[in-house]
């Protein structure tokens, strides 16, 4: 088996959301953040083989990254990562070592709130929104609605008269408010459907992943 550029884009944004990760066999992943803040559903365009875990998908991510073009062999116990009469046998994670993100309950989880609003967000603007919130050290995400427009905005909540950033998105007639950590926002830079829910969950999906973030405020 070789992994698909698609599968490794996904592989390497879960590695960032939390290090450990549950393999299924077919062409889903699940993750979950330690904090539970950050749940992600991707459907893949290839099937694994069989179930298996992996402590350290960084290091995992590394070792494929050796090759130009790994094959992957999947055993009982291991993994066979190599090309050309090199190989890694790579260990797989007792799966009572790894953190049960609940495939069956994710894969049929319906949200039982009510949506408050829904709004395209595209990679682009993610991308601007978090790289100005790295650069003047906001903390936070707002998206709210003000003067009938809806904004998705970074600042610090402890100096609301600091540096802030705001994007106007459209029209809004709902008028909320949903305050999220900068760290819940480790989505593939892609486009994306947004639902805000009167919980406080928010969902962030498009043909190929499925975000679950958590806010912080929902008022």
């Amino acid at each position: 088996m070789k992994l698909t550029t698609n599968t490794l884009e996904i592989l390497k944004n879960f590695a960032n959301i939390n290090p450990n990760l549950q393999f299924k066999s077919g062409n889903y992943l699940i993750t979950k953040s330690e904090s539970n803040n950050i749940r992600a559903i991707a459907t893949l365009d290839q099937e694994f083989p069989k179930d298996f875990c992996v402590m350290d998908l960084p290091q995992l991510i590394s070792v494929v990254n050796l090759y130009k073009e790994p094959d992957l062999q999947f055993n009982d116990k291991h993994v066979i990562i190599g090309e050309d009469k090199r190989n890694v046998k790579y260990q797989y994670t007792p799966p009572q070592m790894i953190t049960d993100v609940g495939y069956d309950k994710m894969l049929s989880f319906k949200l039982p709130f009510k949506e408050l609003i829904s709004f395209n967000l595209s990679g682009e603007q993610i991308s601007k929104l978090l790289k100005s919130a790295s650069v003047l050290g906001l903390t936070s995400i707002g998206i709210n609605s003000a003067n009938d427009e809806l904004i998705i905005s970074a600042y610090d909540p402890k100096y609301p008269s600091a540096n802030r950033v705001e994007f106007e998105l459209g029209n809004c007639d709902v008028n909320f408010k949903a305050t999220y950590s900068v760290d819940v926002f480790k989505m593939i830079q892609s486009d994306y459907k947004v639902t805000v829910y009167e919980s406080s969950l928010t969902k962030l999906e498009n043909d190929r992943v499925t975000y679950y973030i958590a806010s912080e405020v929902v008022q």
